[in-house]
């Protein structure tokens, strides 16, 4: 049987270090924290998929 993945705290969802508090946890600043890479899309629309005609 497979353990189900924990839940963490949004803070430390976003920060690259392997210290996670759970999210019963309350935290309100992480002295320790270093933000992730994050990759930002933007959606505009016309673009992406065209429509095949049949």
């Amino acid at each position: 049987m497979l353990k189900s993945e924990p839940k963490y705290n949004k803070i430390c969802i976003k920060c690259e270090r392997e210290c996670k508090q759970l999210e019963s946890i309350q935290l309100i600043h992480c002295p320790r924290f270093i933000a992730k890479i994050e990759q930002l899309e933007i959606k505009v629309p016309g673009f992406g998929k065209r429509w095949s005609r049949k």
